[in-house]
């Protein structure tokens, strides 16, 4: 909603979104329903920004993107020291008192203590662990970073839905109303043609024929009605809001045919570095590596520092034993190695090194996908552009033509069924032209996407 607040949007909307803004932080699908009863003129970007809030694949995506960030806080949590603290009170029964015989002489040796009170902290540091921690941390760092980059590719993918669901209602909208004022003009023709024929003037043939280009224009505005409908229900379930919400959009700038796109190649340089697919295949690859460095780790002994610290009544190391708390403490090094697990590491390492080349030709399948989208998409733009041209054209020479039509049937030189045709032709461009608009505008939103903008 900061796009909105900063001004990017009609004063309406603006208005329209502060009803809600005291819950749109906690829900801003509820913010989005409030603009549904008081619905202002939504621009491309107001769809999209509702759409990002109302999507829950991209939802979805941020919260795994948030659990890979706490795997990687996780994995790095194995550098720490581990430090534990444990106390114990044991009670014993009675045992007799022993002897040992120096010489001719014996001695009775102390009882032992019934009460044993024990305190112990104890701490190991890890030095060397084969590179498992190392790998464990890169793995996470490199999962966190796919993750992220799904969770573009989520938002990419609601922002680019709810484009197109914009568009689809654009076109439904101006076709309609390009349906709807054909069949005005035309139900102007029948009542002329009624009055001609009342008045002596006109032939029947001519009412009838009027009539039935007014029937057929009526059930096309019907359908243009339905469709209309369709589209308006797709996008406001699309931004959050009820499918029947009476959601209109705003009129969008003319469109500008600028040159070519630029070269395929030096757009797919470009894709490589921003498409999220991309992204997260590479960063799979580097998990995958990451995995065998982790893999191999049993292979190589763990180094560990130990040290402890021990206040115990009575002390365990003292002899005989005495009474009250004494202090001890340790320090030292264990190396250790599971020579058990050396087959197993073996095999897993096997595994995890198929998984690279895996990863790598998914990485390179992908590139060669990402790199023939670019060139469709830079051809279809290059196409559409032309079309759209052509039907802007089209739209002019059919206006001439009415026009030409109608001053010939106010001479009386021309049938008034040319005066029809005329017309159908001009419906005809129209509905094309705007077909054609939103076709190049599809196809731009194609060519970001491919581009990964």
């Amino acid at each position: 909603m900061n796009r909105l607040a900063c001004g990017a949007a009609k004063p309406a909307l603006i208005l329209a979104f502060a009803v809600a803004a005291a819950s749109a932080a906690a829900d801003p699908i509820a913010a989005a329903r409030a603009v549904s009863e008081a619905p202002p003129a939504l621009g491309i970007e107001d769809c999209v920004e509702l759409a990002l809030a109302a999507s829950g694949q991209a939802a979805s995506a941020a919260a795994k993107a948030g659990a890979a960030a706490s795997r990687l806080g996780y994995a790095r949590s194995q550098y720490v020291p581990s430090l534990a603290f444990s106390g114990s009170y044991s009670h014993s029964s009675e045992i007799e008192a022993g002897t040992i015989s120096v010489g001719p002489q014996t001695i009775t040796l102390p009882e032992s203590k019934r009460d044993a009170w024990l305190f112990r902290l104890t701490l190991q540091q890890p030095v060397f662990t084969g590179f498992r921690i190392e790998g464990g941390v890169a793995q996470a760092r490199y999962a966190l970073e796919a993750a992220r980059a799904e969770e573009r590719r989520a938002s990419a993918a609601a922002r680019t839905s709810a484009e197109k669901a914009w568009w689809a209602l654009y076109l439904a909208g101006r076709s309609a109303d390009v349906v709807e004022e054909s069949a005005a003009a035309q139900r102007a023709h029948v009542s002329e043609a009624l009055a001609r024929v009342e008045g002596g003037t006109g032939l029947a043939v001519e009412l009838l024929s009027a009539r039935m280009r007014e029937a057929d224009l009526d059930a096309l505005a019907g359908e243009a009605r339905s469709a209309l409908a369709l589209a308006r229900a797709r996008l406001n379930m699309l931004i959050g809001l009820p499918w029947d919400a009476p959601t209109r959009i705003a009129e969008p700038p003319e469109p500008s045919l600028d040159g070519a796109p630029g070269s395929p190649s030096a757009l797919f340089a470009k894709a490589k570095a921003a498409r999220p697919e991309l992204a997260a295949a590479a960063a799979r690859v580097s998990m995958q590596r990451a995995a065998a460095a982790t893999a191999r780790s049993p292979l190589l002994p763990s180094v560990f520092i130990t040290g402890s610290y021990t206040l115990a009544d009575p002390n365990p190391k003292a002899f005989p034993q005495r009474s009250g708390f004494e202090s001890l403490w340790d320090i030292g090094l264990l190396v250790s190695i599971d020579v058990g697990k050396i087959p197993a590491a073996l095999a897993q390492s096997a595994e995890a090194d198929y998984g690279i080349r895996e990863a790598a030709l998914g990485l390179d399948q992908l590139e060669d996908s990402v790199e023939l989208e670019i060139v469709s998409a830079c051809l279809e733009l290059s196409e559409r552009s032309g079309r759209l041209a052509a039907a802007e054209s089209s739209v002019e020479l059919a206006e001439a033509a009415l026009k030409s039509q109608v001053d010939r049937w106010t001479a009386g030189l021309a049938l008034e069924s040319a005066v029809a045709d005329a017309e159908n032709d001009l419906l005809r461009a129209k509905l094309e032209r705007t077909r054609s608009r939103v076709s190049w505008e599809l196809a731009r939103i194609a060519l970001r996407d491919a581009l990964g903008e």
